[in-house]
């Protein structure tokens, strides 16, 4: 998955205007605009005032991957950047993207692309 492919499946789903289109939408944005945040499913359900388990049923349904995951996979995306563009240190990129813990963000970093930030950062 991608962010580009859950925007095109967004897009398909537009011509339909059904209230579970929309909560998508609520669902995607909120997270596209607050994925800096440390928040859990929880706090995330709670500010789109619908529950937990729907939140997360309805968004692992459409598109196959939790809602934390993608949150993740944003945070991943927004670190390349920052490894590639800035001279920021690691620790400092990890809790600036809102991991609390800068070791989980390399694991997970290095899970997701194969390389620790610090090697992906380094010009080939």
């Amino acid at each position: 998955f991608s962010v580009l492919e859950i925007t095109d499946m967004l897009n398909k789903l537009s011509g339909s205007k059904t209230q579970q289109n929309e909560k998508l939408y609520k669902i995607v944005n909120f997270l596209k605009e607050n994925y800096r945040q440390r928040y859990s499913l929880n706090e995330v359900a709670d500010k789109l005032s619908i529950s937990p388990y729907y939140l997360e049923h309805l968004f692992k349904k459409e598109f196959g991957i939790s809602v934390i995951s993608y949150r993740n996979h944003l945070r991943l995306l927004a670190a390349k950047e920052l490894l590639k563009n800035t001279p920021a240190s690691v620790t400092q990129i990890a809790f600036d993207l809102g991991w609390n813990d800068s070791n989980y963000f390399s694991n997970y970093f290095k899970r997701e692309t194969g390389l620790s930030p610090s090697a992906f950062r380094k010009p080939v």
